[in-house]
């Protein structure tokens, strides 16, 4: 069942970055010297043009600023810290983990679960908060903690409760939890695509 949610939440991101590849490199500026907005318009762009690593510093440097007061930039700034915690290249014939460790793998899962926080927090309604409550809990899945998976589930189903897609995914996770072997596969939340204004 990990390995499905990892597909899924991989795939979700891989559609995302499909639409918006681009044949030519995308320019690097010092993010220092960007203004704020600047710079997190050209992390997403980076972002969508499979530049995830390259994009860190222009979030950071975004998050500084207003577009730090909004909780997309948040959202989007963990989905792209969680995707290179499930990127891999190939070295040597193999594939590998992207990153360079997996005390850096941690760093950046961490990071994600702190930046879909701060994006619950500024969420203006319910329906968002259940949007980035929905695709944490699908991240602490994945990253084996269970219970924390349900609580999460359980918080989205509860900021909005007009979705019932929310309520089953509880419910269904629940009871995998109670009897694992009688569980009954659901498709997880698979919207880990940007958040565009």
């Amino acid at each position: 069942m990990t390995l499905l949610v990892a597909i899924v939440l991989g795939l979700g991101f891989a559609l995302a970055i499909a639409s918006g590849r681009r044949s030519a490199p995308i320019s690097r500026p010092d993010p220092a010297a960007m203004d704020p907005e600047a710079a997190y318009r050209h992390a997403v762009e980076l972002s969508l043009g499979n530049e995830r690593r390259e994009s860190l510093p222009y979030f950071r440097r975004g998050l500084e600023g207003e577009p730090g007061r909004e909780w997309r930039p948040h959202f989007n700034y963990g989905i792209v810290l969680n995707d290179l915690t499930l990127q891999f290249v190939r070295r040597a014939g193999r594939q590998v983990p992207a990153s360079r460790s997996s005390a850096e793998r941690i760093e950046l899962g961490c990071a994600a679960l702190d930046e879909f926080g701060a994006a619950v927090k500024l969420a203006p309604d319910g329906a968002t908060r259940a949007k980035i409550l929905s695709l944490r809990a699908n991240m602490l899945l994945l990253w084996g903690f269970p219970w924390e998976a349900l609580a999460c589930f359980r918080a989205a189903q509860q900021a909005d409760t007009t979705r019932a897609d929310l309520a089953i995914r509880a419910d269904q996770f629940f009871a995998l939890m109670r009897d694992p072997a009688s569980f009954r596969f659901v498709q997880p939340d698979s919207s880990t695509r940007l958040a565009m204004p």
